[in-house]
This record gives C-alpha cells, structure tokens and sequence, in this order.
C-alpha cells in the first residue's frame, strides 16, 4: 500500500462535521475495490435481517437447502407450528454466513420438520467464528427448542445439522438482531475552532489505516458509535505517522477487534494516541481488540486521563496465520507468536496530574484472548499529591494462547520501569490471572490495598493455566537506586489474598503474597493487615467451590450500591 499524501485527500460527504472519508483514492490504494473505502462488502442490512433473503457464503452442499421452504420443498413446519421464514436443510448440513461483525444476535425456532415423520432426529448447532455457541443436543420430531446466541463482533455465522440422511431439518424465523451498516474509515481533521463531535459506525479492512484517524488538537468526541477494524480503531497514528497533543473522549462506543488475515499481524487497539493532552474513555464496550494504548514522552505532558466503567472482553495479543486463524506459539517460539496486548497500557505519562482508572470490568476467556497485563503503568506516574487511581474494577482472567502454555508472564494490574511512581491500587477484584495479580516489578509511592485477588490456577478441566508468580508481589526486576528511587516507599495493606499455583505433585500450592527486600535487607514494601484466605495450605475452590462466583456478584453490588452503569448502553 502506498503512504498517504495528504494533498490527495479530498472531502468526503462528512467534511462539513470535520472529518474526511478514507477512500482508494484519498490514501492511493487499498485492499477492497469499495468506493466507499477500505471496508468489504457488507452482507447484512441495519436492524434486523432474515437469513434466508441473504444469500450463505457456504450454502448446504449438495443436500437441500431451501428459503422459506422445507428441504422437501413445503413450508416450515416444526412441531405443528407453521413459520413464513427460515432455512429448511436435509441432514447432515453446513450454512455458513458472513456476518462481518454487523449484528450482535442471531435466533431462531428448531427442530426437525413435520414432513419427516414419526422417526426423524437432529442435532443444531451454531458457531461463530468457529467458536461453539449453541448445541441443541438430539431433538427428535415433534420437538422445538428455541436458539438465542450472542454473535456481537463475529465474523462468520456457522449452522451445522447432525442427523440421519432421511431428517429434514429447519430453523425457523432465522435472523440476526442488532445489525448495523459501516461506512468506510475517516479521518478527523481540523474545522473551525470547537468541539467536533463523531457519531456514527465505521470500519477499516486494512490493518495500517484506523476506522478513525484523528488528526487535529480540537477537542474531538467520539460517542454512539459501533467500530469495527483490522487494525486500531481510533487512533492518532496512521502508517508509520503520528499526531500528538489530541484531546480525546470516546464515550457509548462499541468496538470490534477483527482478524488482521496477515501473518504474524495481531488484532489493533480499541485506542491508541501518542502524546495525547487529554483522554476520556468511558461507558464503552471492546470486544477482542488490543486495548488502550497511551504513549507519553518527554515534552508531552496530559493534564486530564480518565478511562471508567468500560467493559472489555478478550484482550487479544494473539497473531494471524493470515488464513483466518492465529499462529499457536510453542515453547521455543512463544515470545515470537504473541504481542504484549493489555486492557490499559500507559507507557511514559509521567507526572499526570488527574488519572483515574475505574470501575472496568474486563474479561478474557481462556483460548480465545492473549493478555499481557490487563493494566500495565510503566514508566508512568501520577504526582505526590494527586497519585494514579486505580480503584473499583473486575478483572477476571489472563492467559497465554494456548492458555496451558509454560512461561506465561502477564497478569492483572502490575507496575514496572523505574520512574513508575505515585500509583494508588484500591478495592479491586482481581480474579483467576494465572500468573500474577497484583504486582509492583519496579517503581516507588506505589500503594496496593483493600483488594480482592482470587486464583485457581486451573483451566476448565483442571489443566494447569500456566503461571508462576504470587497473588500480590513487590520486587524489582531490576535496579533502580542509581535513579534515586527509594527502597521501603511502597505499601501493601489491608488487602485480601488466595491464589493457587498447583502442581501435578501439590495440587494445593499456593503463591499468595510475597514482598522481597533489597540488598540491605530492607523490604521493598510496608505491609500490614492482608489476609490470606483459609485454609492456606489448599486451594481456595476446595472449602469454598463458589468463591470467585461470589465474588463476582459481590462487585456487581457495589455497581447497584455506586449508582455506577457499566459498558456501552
């Protein structure tokens, strides 16, 4: 692709709000033949649309597949029950859609049709993005179950039918809810001297170019949005260039992290802003994206950051095959295989006055996500009186891809680089992080108290998940005193720990809290009033099989109790 010139770039019909609609011919190229931009064709309308007026990617092979009818050729009917719409196949079947991250839900009625007597049977079963999602077990005639599966950021829609040659099968009113159609990335450039306000759904089919580019220190609001990229979503930063003192708020916003169907390329950051003045990030929701991104620097100080009540699934630092799938690191290869993706990473913002990260509920499900640190304060710090606060979140779950891989170092929230100082970390639940869950790897001023840090370290079915480390831990992983940081600043308090790191030799072993001291002697950390969940000599599930359930409704009512409304609406 070639780079950009920014004389070629032409007004779109969005130029009077400030912004320029991306084409092949505004960046000089591109991957799809889309007058609209670098976005595919979209296969599903806005609202809702009924499968069988889309035409399938993969149609049911060469058994029956019928719209609006029966495989046999009449209408649906499934347990007496007559429906106008739907998808009538003869077993076994595949129909395959492309979603395109459009839709959010996908449901239908199913079951064997009537025409296939007495004795007919069949199995339903949809995936998303290959992913199981729904299996209806055996339904024999004269049955119907109804289908209701979350498809919100999918890019392929898969229903399979298990069953006798002889079974004609149907879903019935088959549709997808939610939809909504994209235009073509744009950029945000500078209009007149006020806010610019962006609403709307944009998508980008090419990792190098953002669905939004923001090119302009205007305060700029991104809201009431749906996003959607094979690179970062919103950004500053465009092939290899950089814009830097934005202010920036996203706000209502879903985001959709795709596939980059490059090798070796890992799915973008919802954000990612170099240098920014100002960052409000709050009541979104991102979905398999790389996070938050925010670089500093010298000579880029950010008065403002606030990134609250947002929800994250799957943080992904997994790389593409570049056929559709992701490279699986080995032992030999695992640094290679992956990138170090996070929920929150601030990478030298140094000395922000009013930082706040809170009330974030961010989830990663093992073999689907590739996290890092969910949140990483490196290099980064608050000021003696104003510290970073980071207070009140849910974080459950960080893993390696494969998540029963050896060597897994991320976590939950950690602190590292020698200059990371004045960092508050209070009342957060930190669930089943494998390695780590609350850390301080280097820095000074760094307070760990009040919260919740809960592991297993088990995968569903009782692998092992791959990590080493302790509930809490202060230590530095390297020397930091020739930069005048001091030993023994740091506290841990009042804070609640188990956190197991089973063996197939002690399968009780518990890594709960651990403060080293320096070369002197002298601890890197006060502690005082921590509790280590009992008995401490076995795995927390063994006498309490529900207390990570419990402590995941436990934070939902402190949200009821805080008046506080998390993730997009």
């Amino acid at each position: 692709m070639n780079t950009p010139n920014p004389s070629f770039l032409k007004p779109g019909l969005l130029a009077a709000s400030g912004l320029l609609l991306l084409t092949a011919c505004t960046i000089g190229g591109g991957r799809s033949g889309n007058a609209d931009g670098f976005v595919n064709a979209q296969s599903m309308t806005g609202g809702t649309t009924i499968l069988s007026a889309v035409t399938p990617t993969a149609p049911a092979g060469k058994n029956a597949f019928g719209r609006d009818r029966s495989a046999g050729g009449a209408g649906l009917t499934v347990a007496g029950v007559t429906s106008k719409r739907g998808l009538g196949v003869s077993a076994p079947s595949t129909v395959v859609y492309d979603l395109g991250a459009q839709c959010r839900t996908f449901t239908a009625r199913v079951g064997v049709d009537d025409e296939s007597g007495a004795g007919g049977s069949a199995t339903f079963k949809v995936l998303v993005d290959d992913r199981p999602l729904f299996d209806s077990g055996v339904l024999k005639a004269g049955r119907a179950t109804a289908v209701n599966v979350n498809v919100e950021g999918g890019e392929t829609l898969k229903l399979v039918v298990e069953g006798g040659a002889k079974s004609h099968a149907d879903w019935a009113d088959a549709q997808v809810e939610g939809c909504v159609v994209y235009k073509g990335p744009v950029e945000v450039v500078p209009s007149g001297s006020g806010t610019l306000t962006i609403t709307g759904n944009y998508r980008s089919d090419d990792p190098d170019v953002p669905a939004i580019k923001i090119s302009t220190t205007q305060p700029v609001v991104i809201q009431n949005c749906v996003l959607a990229g094979r690179g970062h979503l919103i950004s500053t930063r465009k092939q290899g260039e950089f814009m830097t003192r934005a202010n920036v708020t996203v706000q209502n916003c879903r985001g959709y992290g795709l596939n980059p169907d490059e090798r070796m390329r890992e799915p973008g950051r919802f954000l990612h802003l170099q240098g920014p003045a100002n960052v409000n990030v709050q009541n979104n929701f991102m979905k398999q994206t790389g996070g938050i991104y925010i670089q500093g620097g010298q000579g880029n100080s950010m008065s403002r950051l606030q990134i609250v009540r947002n929800r994250a699934l799957n943080i992904d630092g997994r790389r593409s095959n570049g056929a559709g799938g992701w490279l699986t690191p080995g032992a030999s290869d695992a640094q290679e295989k992956f990138f170090r993706a996070q929920f929150v990473q601030l990478n030298d913002a140094r000395a922000v006055p009013d930082a706040e990260i809170a009330w974030n509920r961010v989830e990663n499900e093992p073999g689907y996500s590739r996290v890092e640190d969910n949140i990483n304060i490196y290099v980064s710090s608050g000021t003696p009186g104003h510290p970073i606060r980071i207070h009140h979140n849910l974080i459950r779950g960080a893993y390696a891809y494969p998540p029963e891989l050896a060597g897994y170092s991320g976590g939950g929230i950690i602190t590292d680089g020698c200059l990371s100082r004045y960092v508050d970390i209070g009342n957060n639940t930190v669930l089943e992080t494998s390695n780590h869950g609350i850390a301080i790897a280097n820095g000074e001023s760094v307070a760990i108290h009040d919260n919740l840090v809960l592991g297993t370290g088990l995968l569903p079915g009782g692998r092992h998940a791959g990590g080493a480390d302790n509930g809490i831990y202060v230590r530095w992983a390297r020397s930091c005193s020739q930069l005048g940081v001091q030993a023994g600043n740091n506290s841990v308090t009042g804070n609640t720990v188990g956190f197991g790191q089973p063996t197939a030799n002690d399968p009780d072993q518990r890594s709960d809290l651990y403060v080293a001291t320096n070369s002197q002697g002298k601890p890197l950390a006060q502690q005082s009033g921590n509790t280590l969940v009992a008995p401490t000599n076995e795995r927390i599930t063994r006498s309490q099989p529900d207390i990570i359930e419990r402590a995941v409704t436990d934070w939902e009512g402190q949200l009821g109790s805080n008046n506080v409304v998390v993730g997009a609406q």
